[in-house]
């Protein structure tokens, strides 16, 4: 048995969507299992031990001039995807394009979700009624696996090869029984930024209090924002020796490693923050435009900080309003949740 899952991006929703692939391995022992994925995010679905990655180029389509490579894109996969007769096409994506994808496959079973955007559901056959926006989206995600038999599917990821990654990991940063936290100092949305003194205020009062280190995470695009949190911390009383950026050094599997093995991890909401959710790690969740029952760490829901606004959640990425309501949230507050989580 062949089973395609589409779900293209983004980091957060890959993560909450591979939680249904060792639920499928369960309901069907002999099956193989592709998914279609935005090449960015390759690394992360070989590691949740797919048998193919089908890899789509989104970056075709980001200019007038790669508009035709992007049609020849489409074309190669969908002559692909028609070609490999799969069993069962899942759509975690909703959109019409995956939905599109989801059609061409031919495959007698097509699961989507009702409320699809785009018109996509009608590319499906069997469709799934859940309400996306009251249900968080790991709930979604496994919702579907309802249609294929499986009564009571519950979350669980496997990540593999993290093991060896965990030992490099230790080695070369000197990490010695864990006695480190990890911010996460990133955000792809302006409202969901938080403050980057406040990062570094937190850190330093922190460190302070339990002379535990500080590792902070981003992208290679928040390399400066984490020196900034470094120097913000440094500037209200934390050792240089105590804070370090790992932004743009890491790899997923690293980033993974370095979540499971902290004492917590302090984010806002962001990709990683469901990198951390899905390996166990202790998390205190900063959130304002966006509804953290949805969207929040899975399983963690008391352990969010969420700013006291009548307008949140918005889902807007810029405050019409010019104001940065993430500012609500004080370092103090912050620092009491965590020092809670690592005295529980």
């Amino acid at each position: 048995m062949k089973i395609l899952v589409i779900k293209p991006s983004a980091l957060g929703d890959v993560v909450n969507g591979l939680v249904i692939v060792p639920r499928l391995r369960k309901l069907f022992p002999d099956c193989e299992i592709h998914w279609f994925v935005n090449s960015e995010y390759a690394e992360l679905v070989e590691l949740a031990g797919v048998d193919k990655v089908i890899r789509f180029e989104r970056g075709a389509w980001r200019n007038f001039r790669s508009v035709f490579s992007g049609i020849a894109n489409v074309s190669r996969i969908s002559l692909e995807l028609k070609k490999t007769h799969y069993d069962i096409v899942i759509d975690l994506q909703g959109l019409i394009r995956s939905g599109w994808f989801t059609f061409v496959t031919g495959a007698p079973v097509r699961i989507g979700f009702s409320d699809a955007r785009e018109f996509a559901h009608l590319f499906y056959n069997v469709k799934v009624d859940v309400k996306r926006n009251e249900t968080h989206s790991v709930d979604c995600c496994l919702e579907t696996l309802k249609k294929l038999g499986d009564e009571n599917p519950i979350a669980e990821w496997k990540w593999f090869g993290l093991e060896e990654t965990t030992a490099d990991l230790k080695w070369k940063h000197k990490l010695i029984n864990n006695d480190f936290l990890v911010f996460v100092v990133g955000s792809r949305w302006e409202t969901k930024s938080w403050p980057v003194e406040f990062f570094g205020k937190a850190a330093a009062i922190i460190y302070k209090k339990t002379g535990l280190k500080i590792f902070l995470t981003g992208s290679r695009n928040e390399i400066h924002i984490a020196e900034k949190v470094m120097h913000y911390a440094v500037e209200n009383g934390c050792d240089e020796s105590a804070i370090a950026s790992l932004a743009g050094k890491i790899s997923l599997g690293e980033l993974f490693s370095i979540c499971k093995e902290s004492k917590a991890v302090l984010t806002t909401d962001t990709g990683p923050m469901h990198c951390a959710a899905s390996v166990g790690a202790k998390i205190v969740a900063l959130m304002g435009p966006t509804n953290p029952v949805r969207h929040g760490p899975y399983n963690q829901q008391e352990n969010v900080i969420v700013i006291d606004r009548k307008c949140a959640p918005c889902y807007k990425r810029k405050c019409p309003d010019g104001e940065i309501c993430m500012a609500d949230i004080s370092p103090e507050i912050v620092v009491e949740k965590i020092l809670k989580q690592l005295n529980d």
